[in-house]
């Protein structure tokens, strides 16, 4: 016999409390302990397991916009099992760019300056990022020739070696051209 349930019944259902949402894996002690403990290859697992990108396959289940996060998916006890619910009413987008930029690029604002420190999986060669920071424009190269998941062997600042790897901050309106290597 099928059970009948009432909107709310059923709105109580799905969204019980202790259900998972993408907010919840995206702002996890897990992310933030891979991405701090050197190992970018498992952070970007975690990462490809909310990007909407990456679930794009079951799309016809999730039956949300492939571009967008959603707030929760339906659980296993639900009439609509595996469908997103309410796409474009979550925190998780700023978080996930907040996460991948922070930590996963490694482009960290702080006081004394532009901090590099990239974690990214061992698979990926480099990348280039544009931060603007304090009026300045950084256009940042980053080469992992060792395929590396962490690791700053080497920072130039237009052209020019610097200790570590925080970079200096620019006067306002100046644009300024970085490249590290990790290793």
């Amino acid at each position: 016999m099928e059970e009948t349930l009432s909107v709310y019944e059923r709105i109580c259902r799905t969204r019980r409390n202790g259900r998972a949402t993408a907010l919840d894996y995206i702002t996890s002690p897990e992310l933030f302990t891979d991405f701090c403990e050197l190992h970018g290859d498992r952070a970007f697992a975690v990462y490809r397991k909310t990007c909407p990108a990456y679930i794009e396959d079951i799309s016809e289940i999730h039956r949300t916009e492939p571009y967008v996060y959603s707030q929760m998916v339906a659980g296993i006890d639900a009439p609509t099992f595996g469908e997103a619910k309410n796409s474009w009413l979550t925190g998780t987008a700023a978080w996930t760019f907040f996460n991948v930029s922070q930590y996963i690029l490694g482009v960290q604002p702080t006081l004394d300056g532009l901090k590099i420190d990239p974690c990214i999986p061992h698979t990926l060669p480099g990348f280039t990022v544009t931060r603007r920071y304090r009026g300045a424009v950084y256009h940042i190269r980053v080469e992992n020739p060792d395929a590396v998941q962490k690791g700053v062997k080497r920072v130039t600042v237009n052209g020019a070696p610097i200790p570590g790897n925080v970079l200096p901050i620019a006067a306002p309106g100046e644009t300024v051209e970085v490249t590290v290597v990790m290793g």
